[in-house]
């Protein structure tokens, strides 16, 4: 119905935020990941509670300290109570060396986070894990041998017409201007103005508010079972 921005999308250039403004979505990416692994449950080509390692095959979630990798579901890794690890991730700074998906899930160089393992009993206490967001994303990948943004875009944005979104790492030139600058503690614009997220699934996202609302408001939708949705 409306939009409106407000505030300062860089505190350097005094750049106002508009009803346009792209911003990095970060954790609010795990939803649209969720939709997307949904359709492709919708169509028959994943199950929610087989072991996930049965669709990995460039990489394996291990067992260990008395846990079962065969406990870890689609379902658990998506409301975060498969028992992984890895809560969030700081990104990669404009220009710097950006792992693949395989390498985050390693904690192998140039990845800047740990290994995603399994450290609790999975079935039990929510905890959060984007590390278990990013086994969900190698899934995905894998599933369709596309890049997760190729994927993302095809199930989720296209769909739902975000047409402001993107899951491009990192965000394309002609898109930066009108993005908003990522700001330290003390309000200062970070070197390069953002950083890149390989983990795609779990805070890969760049979107607007009214384009986050689509989605949201398309999950409400399908919910309700409405023609078309």
């Amino acid at each position: 119905v409306d939009a409106a921005g407000f505030g300062l999308a860089d505190a350097a250039t005094g750049a106002r935020v508009t009803s346009d403004t792209l911003f990095q979505a970060c954790s609010m990416s795990k939803p649209l990941a969720g939709l997307a692994v949904m359709r492709a449950v919708e169509r028959g080509q994943l199950s929610l509670d087989a072991p996930v390692n049965t669709y990995l095959k460039s990489w394996t979630l291990p067992s260990g300290d008395g846990f079962d990798a065969d406990q870890v579901t689609l379902s658990r890794l998506l409301d975060h109570t498969a028992g992984t690890s890895v809560p969030g991730f700081g990104g990669y700074p404009m220009g710097t060396p950006v792992p693949t998906t395989v390498q985050i899930l390693d904690g192998a160089p140039p990845a800047n986070s740990e290994p995603v393992r399994i450290t609790a009993p999975p079935g039990g206490q929510e905890r959060y894990s984007g590390g278990g967001t990013t086994i969900v994303q190698l899934v995905l990948e894998e599933l369709w041998g596309m890049s997760a943004p190729e994927i993302f875009q095809r199930d989720v944005l296209g769909p739902l017409g975000m047409a402001a979104s993107t899951f491009a790492q990192p965000l394309p030139e002609s898109l930066r201007e009108r993005a908003a600058t990522g700001h330290d503690d003390a309000g200062a614009p970070v070197p390069g103005r953002f950083h890149v997220y390989p983990e795609y699934g779990a805070a890969g996202l760049w979107t607007t508010a009214a384009d986050y609302a689509r989605f949201l408001i398309g999950v409400q939708e399908a919910a309700a079972g409405r023609p078309g949705a």
